[in-house]
């Protein structure tokens, strides 16, 4: 919960949502995907993660490993929550996504 601000803003900007199955967000939903966010940390020992750069701490984006989204941090999902298989789901539109996906050894 301590980057739901920064969450919110992410979650209100239909330039990124746009490109998610659940569009954009308000405020409130916003805040209860991330408290399920923080609850899957708590429940499975893994789970969603904000990106920020090092050196002034500006947030650049979410990651993160979910079982019912799947994820690209494939390494962590095997080697270290030690699941059998990941998949990851993007907009059948939404090229550039698969293209990175690609990027990581997804199929």
């Amino acid at each position: 919960m301590a980057d739901s601000d920064r969450l919110s803003l992410l979650h209100a900007d239909a330039r990124v949502m746009s490109l998610l199955k659940h569009g954009v967000l308000s405020r409130q939903q916003s805040d209860a995907t991330v408290a399920a966010y923080e609850a899957e940390w708590l429940t499975l020992g893994f789970g969603s993660w904000t990106v920020t750069e090092r050196s002034n701490d500006k947030f650049v984006g979410l990651g993160g490993l979910r079982v019912d989204h799947g994820g690209v941090a494939l390494r962590l999902a095997f080697d270290v929550a030690g699941l059998d298989r990941v998949v990851a789901i993007t907009r059948l539109d939404n090229i550039p996504s698969q293209r990175a996906l690609e990027k990581f050894g997804m199929r």
